[in-house]
């Protein structure tokens, strides 16, 4: 198999992943449950965003702040993908910095999440995840992993 073919099915696993996580995190929001519902919704955007440096760097990022890898992507992806995650990230700055800091409180802290602040963070993770989707489709179009499945 070559390392195109198995990027491919690790990238596509690994979305899949992704979405299951955050359905989980949609399950623990309908029966209330605001913390694992926030933690669960950044595992799915974390895990999705650093496998995603397999399509840019032939690598998995090695970081956990949600704005570094979306950072990173944006500096790899092509004008139109670099758009559309930098306008993203300046529209959600404030978000993107509760949801980042919702893993260290669940451990850390006293602090609860809301439904307010759960609601917030599969929102977000959604978007990412749909971020996520549009870079895969893009590398799934292109020519080079075409050439190498056939």
């Amino acid at each position: 198999m070559s390392i195109n073919v198995y990027v491919h099915r690790l990238i596509h696993l690994v979305m899949k992943r992704a979405n299951n996580l955050l359905q989980l995190a949609m399950i623990g929001f309908d029966k209330g449950l605001y913390d694992e519902s926030c933690f669960l919704s950044l595992c799915s955007a974390r895990l999705v965003l650093r496998v995603l440096g397999l399509i840019y760097q032939g690598r998995i990022i090695n970081s956990n702040s949600i704005r570094h890898l979306l950072s990173v992507i944006a500096k790899e992806s092509n004008g139109g993908l670099r758009e559309v995650i930098t306008r993203f990230v300046k529209e959600h700055r404030k978000e993107l910095k509760m949801f980042e800091v919702t893993d260290k409180e669940l451990i850390l802290s006293l602090i609860t999440k809301s439904r307010g602040d759960a609601d917030l963070c599969i929102n977000i993770a959604q978007d990412i995840l749909n971020i996520a989707q549009n870079i895969i489709s893009a590398y799934d179009r292109s020519s080079d992993l075409q050439q190498s499945i056939h």
